[in-house]
């Protein structure tokens, strides 16, 4: 948080300082003309992607010093005019620069905002679940089992169920039985539960991938018998975790994008 106040800050210091700038190196009326374009400027600004910001950026400081060339060639401004002109034209730039990373900021804050506040949403989901491990709690405790069982020579696997082919309602229903199930089904001292992008996902100790196949075996008959269906819509992934849980998973969830993309 403090960060974010501080990078906040300077973008917002930076900006004052070059719009005073701006004011010190123009006439009052080019001061109000370069008013009038960075109010202009900031609407499309807040709404463009980074890559059409930079494009827009560049169309508008080339139109406003190719705008003073013709007007110091047409006047017959003197030197120190032009040098101002030059001066201004840069000063625009770097506010519409500014304004450009500012925007960029605030819009990556408000998107982490909203990936938070849906993370928070589904875990609220399954409060009642005292052993769904939050994801980083997963990784401390896997990293600590995998330590152990390096030097037992034993294996591990993690099995996550990615997709469920039904539409958004049925899917989070789906999801929530089938992680209340598996935490009826796993060794609740051995085997780890833990949520990835709201799919559930189990780290099994020391087993096979016959193992893995034994519990699934499980819980689709108890699936079978709470939701009374010829077929369980549901997709999974066995994943045997070689050395860092963190790399494992996250490989996981990058063939799970190219497999299933949004």
């Amino acid at each position: 948080m403090k960060a974010y106040f501080l990078s906040l800050s300077i973008l917002i210091f930076s900006l004052i300082c070059s719009i005073v700038a701006l004011l010190h190196f123009s006439t009052p009326f080019f001061f109000i003309m370069d008013l009038i374009i960075l109010a202009l400027a900031f609407i499309p600004m807040s709404l463009f992607t980074s890559a059409q910001n930079y494009i827009f950026i560049l169309i508008i400081s080339l139109t406003i010093g190719f705008s003073f060339l013709f007007y110091a060639f047409f006047h017959h401004s003197l030197l120190t005019e032009q040098v101002t002109f030059m001066i201004q034209d840069l000063l625009i730039t770097v506010t519409l620069i500014l304004l450009w990373l500012l925007f960029t900021y605030l819009r990556k804050v408000f998107q982490q905002n909203v990936e938070f506040k849906k993370q928070i949403n589904q875990l609220k989901k399954f409060e009642h679940l005292p052993h769904l491990l939050s994801y980083s709690e997963f990784i401390n405790r896997a990293t600590i089992i995998l330590t152990g069982v390096k030097r037992r020579n034993e294996d591990c696997y993690v099995i996550w169920f990615n997709h469920v082919n039904a539409n958004n309602d049925v899917e989070a229903s789906m999801l929530h039985v089938i992680t209340e199930i598996i935490l009826q089904t796993v060794r609740a001292d051995f085997d780890l539960v833990t949520l990835i992008d709201g799919k559930p996902l189990i780290f099994l100790q020391n087993t096979t991938k016959e193992g893995c196949y034994i519990v699934l075996d499980r819980l689709f008959k108890s699936l079978h018998q709470q939701l009374q269906v010829a077929e369980i819509p549901v997709s999974y992934q066995i994943v045997k975790v070689e050395e860092n849980i963190n790399q494992t998973l996250n490989d996981l969830t990058y063939y799970a994008k190219e497999v299933n993309p949004l």
